[in-house]
């Protein structure tokens, strides 16, 4: 993303290219029945980063790189619930996220990433359930 003046934001061509990618994998995955989530959910994201040439080549080192993992984040909930409504959803709307069971989290492909669910290239692995009921106890004076 690009911030050229204040209030406006241009999005890079890969950036749209890669949300419309998991929005499409996101419609296989979920089938042509699916109605969108309206209800609370949690999520878990690892994302796979390419290596970079200056890593070290036999030793897992953590994905501390560009892009922030908010900005991963944000990408992965904007394409799973776009704004264009003729686009399939995963859910309603990105508000339905109210936390996350695994991640997000950054990590460089596997043998070497750093996380068990590291990619063997570059990628997201990601889960959306519901989430789970709220304990409801009163405390007492």
């Amino acid at each position: 993303m690009d911030v050229p003046a204040p209030g406006v934001v241009k999005y890079s061509k890969e950036l749209r290219q890669w949300r419309t990618t998991i929005n499409q994998a996101a419609a296989r995955a979920c089938g042509p029945g699916w109605e969108a989530a309206n209800c609370p959910l949690v999520m878990s994201a690892v994302f796979t980063l390419p290596r970079p040439t200056s890593a070290p080549k036999n030793r897992p080192i953590h994905a501390a790189v560009k892009p922030d993992t908010d900005k991963l984040i944000r990408a992965l909930q904007d394409a799973l619930a776009p704004r264009d409504s003729k686009d399939f959803r995963v859910y309603t709307e990105d508000s339905r996220i109210v936390g996350y069971v695994e991640g997000p989290y950054k990590t460089y492909p596997a043998p070497l990433g750093t996380h068990p669910w590291a990619l063997d290239q570059p990628g997201v692995i990601f889960a959306i359930e519901p989430a789970p009921p709220v304990d409801h106890r009163q405390d007492t004076p």
